[in-house]
């Protein structure tokens, strides 16, 4: 100890006395051992996405806090595709460690500690089809007997997933040409931290700042101004497929939002429709198109990493006027990412 203190003193002097000469920096000479963490992602299902994509583990940030939540040491790993691996290699200093893997995320150069990375804010725009943001946690002791041991970390998206499998329309109309035009989330919580613990400030596709589309595929939608980075991953429009009575629509969407607790701002599937109505006479027909909507509302909490799935749809009335009507029937099942339950939503 008296040892060290003298070196420190000695490195003061010289400072004071050369102001050209450089600060060195500080050596940590506390005893490490290299452990290998390989990343494990989580299961899913197929979707309109590739499934392998819902896994892609394109870059992975390791980070080691003591047990007093003070940073101990960080990696990454850029490289993946190139050499087909998930490891890591990290120096740790003995003792309990916390540490995470953070998976597809923005780079983080600064030495944080445990609480300061739990609260790094992580925003929907993070994230790609190819490339969904994960985290993940482990808790190891590092001693001898774990020097080039290789411990896995099991990773889970942040986002949570919306899916509908199936629409039936069962009613007749005096009208023709009945058309899905469009499926969105609205009241999309657009961030969250690594903690899980924020509660959204960001919100896309939020009905309060929803303006109307005229141009494009035609489809008078509305959208939030501020979602264009995140509009693939929460709406699909120009669908364009007709539904005559008794027909179904079995091709599977899925949307993904940030997870959401705000009671007063349910996220909501909206199906949009077109059907046509003849105004005119048969001798004189004037064709006018209409648009309506069918809201579902999600009226649970949603969870990172959990999917929300309606397994079908069934039309039995025409929609109405508005995207965010208050009154919904709804059966919506939720489960692990791994595990799919079998319900369905009626009109």
């Amino acid at each position: 100890m008296k040892k060290s203190i003298y070196v420190a003193a000695a490195v003061l002097a010289l400072a004071a006395c050369t102001k050209e000469s450089p600060q060195l920096p500080a050596v940590d000479n506390t005893p490490r051992v290299e452990v290998d963490f390989c990343i494990e992602g989580t299961g899913t299902r197929v979707t309109n996405v590739d499934p392998a994509n819902e896994v892609a583990v394109n870059y992975i940030q390791i980070f080691s806090f003591n047990a007093d939540g003070t940073h101990d040491a960080h990696s990454e790993r850029k490289d993946i595709a190139a050499v087909g691996q998930r490891t890591v290699t990290l120096a740790c200093a003995y003792g309990p460690k916390r540490v995470y893997a953070l998976v597809n995320a923005p780079a983080i150069t600064a030495d944080l500690s445990e609480q300061q990375f739990l609260n790094t804010s992580s925003n929907l725009t993070n994230n790609t089809y190819s490339a969904f943001v994960m985290v993940g946690l482990t808790n190891i002791n590092v001693d001898d007997s774990t020097r080039k041991s290789q411990v896995v970390i099991t990773v889970k998206r942040l986002v949570a997933k919306v899916v509908i499998q199936k629409i039936t329309r069962n009613f007749e109309g005096d009208f023709d040409s009945f058309r899905l035009e469009g499926l969105s989330l609205k009241h999309v919580a657009g961030n969250t931290n690594y903690g899980l613990t924020a509660t959204p400030t960001v919100w896309y596709n939020d009905i309060q700042n929803h303006r109307v589309n005229t141009t494009g595929n035609g489809s008078n939608h509305t959208y939030d101004r501020t979602d264009a980075a995140v509009v693939n991953m929460i709406s699909n429009y120009g669908i364009g497929a007709s539904l005559a009575n008794g027909a179904v629509y079995d091709t599977e969407h899925a949307f993904y939002c940030y997870p959401n607790d705000n009671i007063l701002k349910y996220t909501l599937l909206t199906v949009e429709v077109n059907y046509d109505v003849n105004t005119g006479t048969t001798w004189r027909p004037t064709i006018t198109t209409y648009q309506r909507y069918y809201p579902i509302q999600i009226p649970v909490e949603i969870e990172a990493n959990k999917v929300y799935t309606i397994t079908n749809l069934i039309l039995n009335r025409i929609g109405g006027e508005k995207d965010d009507a208050d009154e919904i029937i709804f059966e919506v099942e939720v489960a692990d990412w791994e595990v799919g339950l079998e319900w369905e939503v009626e009109y």
